[in-house]
């Protein structure tokens, strides 16, 4: 799954691109090097925001929910196996139902929101998310959108 996650097939030359930090994690699995939590983040990210940037179609329509789901569990995977530098993360127990509504899902995982910049983030998310779907019904378009600069946040931004 996760050469799934961090390639591309080529169609036209019938190849394999891999990103650069899929034998990054096979380094840190194999040789039990460590991971720099904030560059698989970025790593994760850059994934998350091609997603986003492809759009809402009926086709694609849970593309973005998905790639955020699978960037949750390989992240929750990876702290399980303690492949982070310092890590203090806390892990979900197996078989732990994950909370479906924000304040509770903050609550289930304190210590990922215990930034203010990770919770203002992953809060701004779901509010625009929100906004999008109810234009998606309304307008049957997105016009907001565009002011989402392609999900490139930084701190001046939050």
């Amino acid at each position: 799954m996760l050469k799934v996650y961090f390639s591309k097939l080529i169609e036209s030359k019938k190849e394999t691109i891999f990103h650069p930090y899929f034998f990054k994690i096979l380094e840190a699995v194999f040789y039990k090097s460590p991971l720099n939590y904030a560059q698989i983040l970025e790593a994760f990210q850059s994934e998350v925001s091609a997603a986003f940037k492809k759009g809402y179609t009926y086709e694609n329509r849970f593309e973005l929910y998905k790639q955020v789901k699978r960037t949750f569990v390989w992240l929750q995977f990876f702290s399980k196996l303690q492949l982070f530098e310092n890590q203090n993360s806390a892990i979900m127990e197996p078989n732990t139902k994950v909370a479906r509504n924000r304040e509770d899902f903050e609550a289930q995982h304190p210590d990922f929101f215990n930034d203010p910049a990770r919770q203002a983030a992953f809060n701004l998310g779901c509010l625009t998310e929100k906004l999008l779907e109810k234009q998606r019904k309304r307008l049957k378009s997105e016009p907001f959108k565009k002011y989402l600069k392609g999900l490139n946040l930084d701190l001046p931004l939050l």
